[in-house]
């Protein structure tokens, strides 16, 4: 099982950070701003299945958009991410969640919220609360220097995309059984033919 997951967010979130962490298992901070698209690709087993993740970390600056938005096209998953401290977060959300909605409303999109050790627990457990209560979408409070964190998030844009492609294929299994079942034209008119001797 494949399946394209697209990381999206502001310049300076963590983005690259996050791809890094899961991929190498390493944090690393100090790294060059992504022009375009970063590419990283994993394996997850979901139920004994492995779903292979193909991960594009693209580009936040406005002047790469529309490279970005290249990639959107057939992506299952879309991971937003936004800075914890940066507290314009909601009119980031916003603007990226209108973008991948406009250029693939099929997509899943999970919302991640970076850099909590920069955040006290009364701050982690308010942002969650204003989060939670905006939006439907799965949410992760996460810090990109710990691995476990950054595992879950894709472990669930893993889950997902295994729920997806089984429901796809269940769907066109069921298909074939009518399609099996259904006698064709022909097949009355033989039906007929040999009730009439």
């Amino acid at each position: 099982m494949i399946g394209k997951v697209i990381i999206i967010g502001d310049s300076g979130v963590g983005k690259t950070t996050i791809l890094t962490q899961f991929i190498h298992e390493r944090y690393k901070n100090d790294h060059d701003l992504t022009i375009g698209v970063d590419f990283g690709s994993k394996y997850v087993n979901i139920n004994n299945a492995e779903v292979r993740l193909q991960i594009w970390d693209t580009a936040g600056q406005e002047c790469f958009r529309s490279i970005s938005r290249s990639y959107y096209k057939d992506a299952k998953v879309a991971i937003i991410v936004f800075d914890a401290a940066n507290n314009k977060y909601k009119e980031q959300l916003n603007s990226w969640i209108n973008d991948i909605n406009m250029h693939n409303n099929n997509v899943k999109i999970i919302i991640v919220c970076n850099k909590k050790d920069k955040l006290s627990k009364f701050q982690q457990t308010n942002i969650s609360k204003k989060i939670k209560e905006c939006y439907s979408n799965q949410f992760y409070l996460i810090s990109s220097k710990i691995f476990s964190d950054v595992e879950k998030v894709f472990i669930n844009a893993a889950e997902i995309i295994y729920e997806d492609l089984q429901h796809i294929e269940e769907h066109h299994q069921q298909n074939n059984i009518i399609s099996f079942e259904k006698p064709s034209v022909w097949n009355n008119i033989k039906i007929k033919v040999k009730t009439c001797f």
